[in-house]
């Protein structure tokens, strides 16, 4: 008896020095929002009390009637190494991915969300959760991320509160000058102007009017709230440009970490060439191009769906860019698709077919003249015996 109660005694103190481990951990947090139905808010999501992290898996979730998330975007965490997101995949919840090859111990933000009241409401919750396998140290270790749901509620009227406290500005103020500024990143500057875009009620940078100065203030306010850095951009076409540049690494990045292999990739490329009757990108002319882009994503989808639409962004030229430098690195990747032979067998395959209805046609036009025909003669040796 004496011998159970001390293996009882071992164990309870053996729970007693994990359980402060596990109480303790890394808070993760926001700040409590008043949301607006026209502006978008950037709420950072901040950890306390980091040791060290070079990973985390977290997921958000939200309420679709109420709140409207925009964009996810890089934190000062997050700013180096790998990040990903599949927001905008499902409506009210999506995962934030991060890893990198050595840990960070500074506390900062570990994401931006982008975010605006879709209808007048009282309060709501932008929920977090953790998932403990994706997210740990240094040594691979698991760090243990006490999340906290983001309190958002939606303003009043449009114009801020009057009953805001004093003291509540001041400290935002405070905050707002003692923030560093850092060069936004591609990350960060698409983010910008994807709130830019959307709350002009734009679909594509493409689509911006080359004097809109609007929507320039609009991108550098949001990449001075993000980043720190003021005016970034000086007219629509700077704006263009590194939006272009930022979508294009994204995807390139996107390719090169895909689960597919590369082969995978070329081939996939090369079907939607031999379904344009084309040998090679040369030779997809403007009339073709739209058909070759959806077609090309529709196969790199079939070997990837996490490689992202390039044309939901992009104009077509630009997203064929992209899609010809992905190519040109695989040239020397063997690929199981022969372009030539194939566009020439489907050649043939189409003129066999062309030749087959021409035959079925003049069979059925021969087979009812002759019908007809005998029918006549049928009809004049009827009227002769009459």
């Amino acid at each position: 008896m004496k011998r159970i109660s001390t293996i009882i005694l071992s164990f309870l103190m053996i729970i007693i020095f994990m359980l402060p481990g596990f109480a303790a951990g890394v808070s993760v947090s926001a700040e409590s929002t008043a949301l607006s139905l026209t502006d978008t808010s950037l709420i950072e999501v901040t950890t306390g009390g980091n040791t060290g992290m070079m990973g985390f898996k977290i997921t958000v979730k939200y309420d679709v009637e109420k709140v409207d998330i925009i964009s996810v975007s890089k934190g000062t965490v997050s700013t180096k190494g790998n990040f990903i997101s599949n927001f905008g995949t499902n409506d009210g919840e999506f995962n934030v991915v991060w890893n990198n090859t050595s840990e960070v111990k500074e506390d900062g933000s570990l994401f931006v969300l982008g975010v605006k009241a879709k209808n007048h409401f009282d309060a709501s919750k932008i929920e977090l959760t953790c998932s403990q396998p994706d997210t740990f140290n240094e040594k691979y270790e698991d760090v243990v991320l006490n999340c906290k749901a983001i309190s958002v509620s939606c303003k009043k009227g449009e114009e801020p509160t009057t009953q805001e406290p004093a003291q509540q500005k001041e400290t935002a103020e405070k905050k707002s000058e003692s923030k560093k500024a850092l060069p936004a990143d591609d990350t960060q500057v698409k983010d910008a102007i994807d709130i830019a875009l959307k709350d002009s009620g734009y679909q594509k940078i493409s689509e911006v009017e080359s004097n809109d100065t609007d929507f320039v203030d609009k991108v550098n306010k949001n990449i001075e709230k993000i980043s720190g850095e003021k005016s970034k951009f000086r007219n629509v076409t700077e704006a263009r440009r590194a939006y272009n540049a930022a979508v294009e690494k994204s995807f390139l990045e996107a390719v090169n970490n895909s689960t597919a292999k590369p082969e995978q990739i070329k081939e996939a490329i090369e079907k939607a060439m031999v379904a344009c009757s084309v040998t090679s990108l040369d030779k997809i002319d403007a009339k073709t191009l739209p058909k070759f882009l959806k077609a090309v994503e529709k196969e790199l989808k079939a070997v990837d769906e996490n490689i992202p639409s390039l044309t939901k962004e992009l104009d077509d030229e630009s997203a064929f860019k992209a899609i010809k430098k992905v190519y040109g690195g695989l040239e020397l990747t063997n690929s199981k698709t022969d372009v030539k032979k194939e566009v020439e067998q489907n050649q043939k395959n189409k003129t066999v077919v062309i030749v087959i209805i021409c035959t079925v046609i003049v069979l059925v036009a021969a087979v009812t003249a002759f019908i007809l025909l005998k029918k006549k003669k049928g009809t004049k040796q009827n009227s002769k015996i009459d």
